[in-house]
């Protein structure tokens, strides 16, 4: 019962407070928005007298300086390419080929080559995420095909384009 009281008043306190702050904001506005003429002014007669409430103007939101399509989510890959397990391991070899072109294509091309190796799961699972921005549309088509020459040997890769990559495993 005492419970009941103290929130009942708890509730009274707390409404009354924001009544009356709503009160002081609206006598603040229309004071500052009447035009007070003193009596004893050298007025004209046929001066009309307003009164004119000016409402609170909303705040402006902020624009950003660069529109959402030009910005690159830093989030997503051009391609992602994942070596699984059907619970005897990833193959090995390929991926260690794949790695080997991938560290080696900077310098053969004479491009730089964004990537990072993220290892997921207990047999190995790998995921090379690749990101191809500053590659222009035939560099990123020849580098597809030397991709796909090495890892059409086996049949335990997924690929993806335009993904994001997992997060490593917890140790």
């Amino acid at each position: 019962m005492i419970r009941n009281i103290f929130a009942v008043a708890a509730i009274l306190f707390l409404t009354n407070c924001k009544s009356s702050k709503n009160k002081e904001v609206a006598e603040k506005n229309t004071a500052t928005s009447e035009q007070k003429v003193n009596a004893n002014s050298t007025e004209k007669p046929n001066t009309v007298k307003t009164e004119v409430a000016i409402e609170p103007t909303p705040a402006k939101e902020e624009k950003t300086s660069a529109s959402p399509k030009l910005q690159i989510d830093s989030t997503i890959y051009s391609l992602v390419v994942s070596f699984y397990s059907i619970g005897s391991g990833i193959d090995f070899n390929v991926a260690k080929e794949y790695n080997q072109m991938l560290n080696s294509y900077t310098t053969a091309e004479g491009l730089l080559l964004d990537f990072d190796k993220v290892s997921w799961g207990r047999e190995g699972e790998t995921d090379f995420c690749i990101r191809l921005n500053s590659f222009s549309k035939k560099e990123k088509e020849i580098f597809l095909e030397k991709s796909q020459e090495i890892l059409k040997k086996t049949e335990r890769v997924h690929t993806k384009e335009n993904a994001s990559c997992r997060q490593k495993r917890p140790r």
